[in-house]
């Protein structure tokens, strides 16, 4: 998408400032053409067949982030569960596609899923330099089945000053950004005006009131590319050479 489309989608969504709440506009057809643009996918996560009963079979999801031409798709790990379950992507004009777990790291937050006929669709590029405090992005996410949301913001700081953890998952050097999200945003993708990812949401900020319901502080947290670059050069062989889906994973990156 050409830059000038991003810079007027900035201007739109954002007017210099990041959302209050997040704009959702699941029939827009601008706005999934945007989220195409961007990698967007949904991730689907299904109970093992050993483990399914009666029922639904989606355990959780989120948001996940296609990479331009590969099939791979970066999400959190928190998405991702872990090996031994099944995983469908969703891209945002509806296409649906069976994935697996290539790679999961839960000491950044971080997990990688092939979903080979996906390499037909449109994916987003890596951005080659990290960004600059106060760009300005755009960031996307699913906070339902079936649902896209898009949120405006900037670039907070290039490289937060201490690790955030939560639970079994933790992420060393996140990108802090101006950027109010929702849950279901983690996994999604963070572009810049030239449409190119500068990061993938794996946290928001939050605080608990009084009465301890949580309360958004309008701080969300990316895992910046250049943290997974290395990572996908290396496992978009083993992702471009897949045929099926198959059960063994890897549970660790090599």
């Amino acid at each position: 998408m050409r830059t000038d489309v991003w810079v007027l989608a900035l201007l739109l969504f954002a007017g210099g400032c990041a959302l209050r709440p997040p704009v959702v506009e699941d029939r827009a057809r601008a706005l999934r053409t945007m989220a195409r643009a961007a990698g967007f996918v949904e991730v689907l996560v299904q109970a093992p067949a050993a483990r399914r009963a009666p029922g639904p079979h989606v355990v959780s999801g989120g948001s996940g982030t296609h990479l331009e031409g590969s099939g791979l798709v970066v999400t959190a790990a928190h998405v991702a569960s872990g090996p031994g379950f099944r995983y469908e992507v969703t891209t945002a004009r509806g296409g649906r596609y069976r994935a697996v777990l290539l790679a999961l790291d839960r000491g950044r937050d971080f997990a990688l899923l092939c979903a080979p006929d996906l390499a037909r669709e449109a994916g987003v590029a890596l951005r080659a330099s990290p960004p600059a405090d106060g760009e300005p992005v755009l960031a996307f996410g699913s906070p339902g089945p079936g649902r896209i949301a898009v949120a405006a913001g900037h670039v907070r700081g290039r490289a937060h000053p201490e690790p955030i953890r939560y639970g079994r998952y933790r992420v060393g050097t996140p990108l802090a950004l101006e950027l109010d999200i929702v849950p279901g945003f983690s996994g999604g993708p963070v572009v810049d005006v030239e449409g190119e990812l500068v990061g993938v949401l794996v946290g928001l900020a939050m605080r608990f009131d009084g009465a301890g319901d949580p309360r958004p502080l309008g701080v969300a947290y990316a895992l910046p590319a250049a943290a997974f670059a290395g990572d996908a050069r290396r496992l978009a062989s083993r992702c471009a050479g897949a045929t099926r889906p198959r059960a063994r994973v890897a549970s660790r990156l090599p």
